[in-house]
């Protein structure tokens, strides 16, 4: 909160400060050839042709099939929840919901709606 607090009083803060103090971890640079080992593993998994991005030719993959990616997300978001809850404890009726999406100029987003104690928000 601190950080986000700095940053609306106007206070330059940058990225790599900003991650650091968010989320406990310093983003570093991956050395080119460790990228283009992922890129190779990523490409190998896409469908023909090779051509352009492999996000690009995934998405355009007519075998593609979201399920297993919103069974992952929801099973992913459970084990958290209950780690979260067993930790620091949640709120009765605490919930997150995923939406899969696609030409949007963004990779992730997400709206936070508030939180409503007592029946008022």
């Amino acid at each position: 909160m601190l950080t986000t607090a700095r940053r609306l009083a106007g206070e330059n803060v940058g990225y790599v400060e900003e991650v650091e103090a968010c989320y406990g971890v310093r983003p570093a640079p991956v050395p080119d050839e460790e990228l283009a080992a992922a890129h190779r593993r990523l490409s190998r998994r896409c469908p023909e042709p090779a051509r352009g991005r492999p996000v690009d030719r995934l998405a355009r993959d007519p075998r593609r099939d979201p399920r297993p990616l919103t069974d992952a997300i929801a099973s992913l978001a459970e084990e958290l929840r209950e780690r979260t809850d067993r930790l620091f404890g949640l709120p009765e009726g605490e919930h997150v919901d995923f939406e899969l999406v696609e030409n949007k100029p963004w990779s992730g987003f997400n709206t936070y709606l508030g939180i409503s104690i007592h029946g008022w928000r």
